[in-house]
């Protein structure tokens, strides 16, 4: 995969992240936008909405047609409910069931990593080779 969306969300938080390969080095992880949900949690399905809304301008304005959303089972499924706003426009969704969100930016990437979702970070010590 060389391009994605990527949105990292729980019921109080979301980190949306475009993964695409930059000059011609591996593709990196590079964060877009952070969202957080004012009724910290107990309007789930409103702040899905706003989070697929996001996802939307992005993957449209940026050319994406392909988005990865990564949440626990509980928010999948409100997110699941406005996945056509971004089918409609030919964008391919795939879903990650996990909770990611305490994890750093670079932890998020290995992790996906690991799952075959994305292609591993460069590492420091290979690119001084």
């Amino acid at each position: 995969m060389n391009r994605a969306c990527i949105a990292i969300v729980d019921g109080t938080s979301a980190r949306l992240y475009a993964y695409q390969r930059v000059d011609e080095d591996l593709p990196t992880l590079v964060e877009e936008k952070r969202l957080s949900d004012a009724g910290r949690g107990t309007k789930d399905a409103q702040f899905a909405n706003e989070v697929v809304s996001e996802l939307e301008t992005i993957a449209t304005s940026q050319g994406f047609d392909h988005v990865i959303l990564v949440a626990s089972p509980t928010m999948l499924a409100h997110l699941h409910t406005y996945e056509t706003r971004l089918t409609r426009h030919g964008i391919r969704v795939d879903e990650v069931l996990r909770d990611l969100t305490r994890l750093t930016s670079p932890q998020i990437h290995d992790h996906l990593a690991s799952l075959n979702v994305i292609e591993p970070r460069k590492r420091a010590a290979a690119a001084q080779r």
